[in-house]
């Protein structure tokens, strides 16, 4: 049953909560040459905590919400995805009801709202044991967990959240005070579809001669870590053309750069840089602010190239993207890899990288999993039986691992989007440099909404508007740390 001391503070908070509106999770050839026996190799040698558990054929219920209709359901088999990953989806099913004895049940709410948090909240509030685990979209996991709504990862006995099968680069910046309540990881593939990526269509590549501008590809670019956004603007000119001659720019004519609002998201992380970082204590600690100089060059370098002639917005402009990727009018698309999945049949040829460095001199990529679409995995504070979430939990991302990955990456992802073996090794880097903040997740003062605002009309005033919500948005972290402090205290 909820905690009824907890549930008087958390409501009296909640009138301010501002819901939403609108990792290094390893691949399978990912490994280096000393450990390359195989994936299931590195799976199988950890101890599993689900072994000889039997529930004896108990139903396991799963609630699956999301921030849109085409979202898919990781547990169960799906046109959207295709025979080779529905296969393995249904496999790793079958395994893991064998192996620990339950029946899975999904109940899916793919809408646009705050769909997760309103059926969780409302059944924490009413100690329902409706659901055993669920997978929530990341705006509404988020106050779930600092309202007591779900359980903290680290007090379930049959969770390990060190085993390969959970990402770590989630479970070292999702961490807070000790306490961590969402995650992601071989369990899932959604996850793996929403990181945001560059495609660059390799036909006008080599039409205009890029190659000749560094003297390197664009894989060997990203490799030497020299692939900037000072490289790209530069690779970027030259390609920008009024085809139709009309004497203005639009969606009919070419461009070196494609992209949407939401990129600054993907440029703050690639610059190294959080809306919230934490503390020595591990408590959330504000970082977009005035003085976060690193954040507002890069920001400001990203505009001038978005602005500077060579780029365009499609979501400035009625008809969306119009397949310019496609019909050779965009070199670079600034995107996430679940859009490139509808080019799968298409007869261009192109590659993707990460999103680039602010600077040469930064020690590795950054990679945003898209924070509207992004969900991750919990278990329900009010759950039946925490240890058969915890069990279900770790079977389904042990053979995840085993199973789903290895369709999703070698046989999906590589056989069909992708022409190259440099794109494969690109999806590693992905999933390599994988950032978590967040401080897109709480949504404090709606500050990072802020950069989006911004950037539509090319607007440069960053410090200024850093400054403006500075207060109001560090006392909304500092309340949802005494939150977390507040559940700790009375476990």
């Amino acid at each position: 049953m909820p905690n009824k001391r907890l549930l008087a503070g958390a409501a009296a908070l909640l009138m301010l909560l501002p819901l939403a509106s609108c990792g290094q999770k390893e691949t399978p050839d990912q490994t280096s040459a000393s450990d390359t026996e195989s994936a299931e190799t590195t799976t199988t040698s950890a101890p599993l905590s689900f072994e000889g558990v039997d529930f004896g054929g108990r139903e396991f219920h799963i609630l699956l919400t999301a921030n849109g209709p085409d979202t898919v359901n990781d547990f169960e088999t799906s046109e959207m995805i295709g025979e080779t990953l529905s296969n393995a989806v249904e496999k790793r099913k079958a395994q893991v009801e064998e192996a620990v004895g339950v029946s899975l049940i999904t109940k899916t709410i793919f809408k646009y709202g705050n769909h997760g948090y309103n059926e969780l909240y409302a059944g924490y509030t009413a100690g329902d044991t409706d659901y055993d685990a669920a997978v929530v979209a990341a705006y509404d996991v988020v106050p779930l967990a600092y309202t007591n709504a779900l359980y903290n990862l680290y007090d379930l006995d049959k969770l390990d959240i060190s085993n390969p099968w959970w990402d770590a680069r989630a479970t070292e910046e999702l961490t807070v005070m000790g306490q961590m309540y969402f995650t992601t990881g071989d369990i899932t593939f959604w996850d793996d579809m929403m990181q945001y990526c560059v495609a660059f269509n390799k036909e006008m590549w080599k039409n205009y001669n890029r190659n000749d501008i560094f003297g390197y590809s664009p894989y060997e670019l990203v490799e030497r870590g020299e692939w900037t956004y000072e490289a790209m603007a530069t690779l970027a000119k030259g390609v920008t053309e009024d085809i139709d001659n009309s004497g203005t720019y639009d969606m009919s004519d070419r461009y070196g750069i494609l992209t949407w609002d939401d990129t600054v998201y993907g440029v703050l992380n690639s610059a190294g840089q959080k809306v919230i970082t934490r503390d020595e204590n591990g408590r959330l600690a504000l970082s977009l602010t005035e003085g976060n100089e690193t954040a507002i060059d890069a920001l400001t370098k990203y505009t001038d190239i978005c602005f500077g002639g060579d780029a365009v917005n499609y979501q400035r402009f009625s008809g969306g993207e119009n397949d310019m990727f496609i019909e050779d009018r965009a070199l670079f698309f600034l995107t996430r890899l679940s859009v490139l999945s509808n080019y799968r049949d298409k007869e261009t040829d192109y590659g993707i990288l990460p999103f680039p460095k602010y600077s040469a001199d930064q020690d590795r990529y950054y990679t945003t999993p898209s924070p509207y679409h992004m969900n991750f995995v919990c278990v329900p504070s009010v759950c039946e039986d925490p240890d058969m979430s915890a069990a279900v939990l770790e079977a389904l991302g042990y053979y995840g691992r085993e199973t789903v990955t290895p369709a999703y990456y070698e046989a999906t992802l590589t056989g069909q989007y992708f022409r190259d073996e440099e794109s494969e090794k690109m999806l590693s880097l992905l999933a390599e440099s994988r950032c978590y903040d967040i401080g897109f997740y709480v949504q404090p003062d709606n500050i990072n909404k802020e950069l989006i605002y911004l950037f539509r009309p090319g607007n440069y005033t960053f410090a200024s508007t850093f400054a403006s919500h500075y207060t109001a948005a560090s006392k909304r972290i500092e309340q949802i740390n005494l939150m977390f402090e507040q559940i700790a205290a009375n476990k």
